[in-house]
């Protein structure tokens, strides 16, 4: 659990790259507590907000994704929760790494992968918490290889 103070710690949160871009939902009442990761997506829905932090050092990070606006009836596959779903549910979500390059990955494209990660942890009888971790880790992982 980690806690946000205000707008500035929010924003201080996002790369200076993506500070400019972030738009914060006017419904955010301050201090905000956060068990594992908060995701918003902004009002056009082309971008989504993912701010979360290092378990051990409870710094913050965020990422500012843009949302690929492809449509098709294919189904794709989520990499961070491996939910399945139509381009309207899972599509590609990219993050500038710098000025010059994207990257990035198909995800749920409202990032609500942990309630469906424990929705299946309470069916099949797994800790749920321990599927929150690991998810995460994966979104530290993808931060640290690709934008950090």
């Amino acid at each position: 659990m980690f806690r946000i103070e205000n707008e500035n710690d929010l924003r201080d949160a996002f790369r200076n790259l993506d500070r400019d871009a972030v738009e914060i939902p006017a419904d955010f009442r301050f201090p905000i507590y956060v068990r594992d990761y908060l995701a918003w997506r902004e009002s056009s829905g082309a971008r989504v907000f993912l701010v979360f932090a290092e378990p051990e050092q409870r710094k913050t990070f965020g990422i500012a994704f843009r949302a690929d606006q492809s449509r098709g009836v294919a189904p794709h596959h989520c990499e961070w929760c491996h939910s399945t779903g139509g381009s309207s549910e899972i599509g590609l979500l990219t993050a500038n790494a710098s000025d010059r390059k994207r990257v990035g990955l198909h995800l749920c494209l409202d990032l609500t992968c942990l309630g469906k990660l424990e929705s299946r942890a309470n069916l099949s009888g797994e800790n749920s918490r321990v599927i929150a971790r690991r998810l995460t880790a994966n979104m530290m992982d993808f931060a640290r290889r690709t934008l950090f």
